[in-house]
């Protein structure tokens, strides 16, 4: 079984868990990917390193909103990649080329 630090699994699917002052904090990542949560792992660490570095005080509606942001760009990337391996690029020309006109 992998594991990866700062996380519980449910199932299959991956939670950050984090201790915020005294309550500890738990956020679904949406993956079962070992490497992708490590990835979004690491992401909210940098995140809450940078806001204490900043002398900002990070709070769980803070994680919250990066947390979401990580996942959806996350998203947004696989259906850009997807688009672009299944439509043909004179198609992504042309599209472009009449817009223009």
């Amino acid at each position: 079984m992998t594991t990866v630090a700062n996380t519980i699994k449910r199932g299959e699917i991956y939670h950050f868990n984090h201790r915020i002052g005294q309550k500890i904090y738990r956020k679904s990542l949406k993956t079962d990917s070992p490497s992708q949560c490590r990835e979004y792992v690491s992401g909210i660490f940098a995140f809450i390193e940078r806001s204490k570095v900043l002398g900002v005080k990070v709070e769980k509606n803070d994680i919250d909103s990066f947390i979401e942001m990580l996942i959806s760009n996350k998203v947004n990337e696989v259906v850009r990649l997807g688009k672009a391996a299944t439509q043909p690029m004179s198609c992504l020309l042309y599209t472009s080329d009449a817009a223009d006109e």
